[in-house]
C-alpha cells in the first residue's frame, strides 16, 4: 500500500483557490461589465473556415459562436489580471533589487586623503 504522500501532487492537482462572492442579483451585471471591459465577442472567426469554398452559414461559416461562454471568459480575464499584477510586482521588486545590487557594487573613492 502506498503512503498518502505519494498521491498528493501526483494523482491529484492540488492548488489554492481564490474566490469572490457575487450576489446572485448582481452576477449578470458583473459578467456583462467585465465582458464589455475586456471585449468579449459572442461570435469569433471560424478556425475551420475554408477560404477556397464559398461562405455558407451551415457548411462553411466564416464566424462561429464563441466556444468560450461569457462566464468562462470573465474567469480567464480575472486570472490573467491577477497574473499580470503578480508579474508587475515581481518585476518591480527584481528591478529594485538589481538597482541596489548595482549601487552596492560601485566602489569609488574620490576623496583626497591629504585634504582635511
Amino acid at each position: 500500500m502506498l503512503p498518502l504522500a505519494f498521491f498528493i501532487g501526483k494523482v491529484y492537482n492540488i492548488m489554492a483557490q481564490f474566490c469572490i462572492n457575487i450576489p446572485d442579483d448582481k452576477l449578470n451585471e458583473v459578467l456583462t461589465a467585465m465582458g464589455a471591459q475586456y471585449r468579449y465577442q459572442e461570435t469569433v472567426a471560424n478556425p475551420d473556415f475554408d477560404t477556397e469554398l464559398p461562405e455558407d452559414p451551415d457548411t462553411n461559416p466564416s464566424t462561429i459562436t464563441n466556444p468560450e461562454n461569457l462566464a468562462q471568459f470573465v474567469n480567464r480575464m480575472t486570472r490573467q489580471w491577477i497574473l499580470e499584477n503578480v508579474k508587475a510586482h515581481n518585476t518591480k521588486q527584481a528591478a529594485a533589487a538589481a538597482k541596489q545590487a548595482a549601487l552596492d557594487a560601485v566602489n569609488i573613492d574620490i576623496t583626497d586623503p591629504q585634504l582635511p
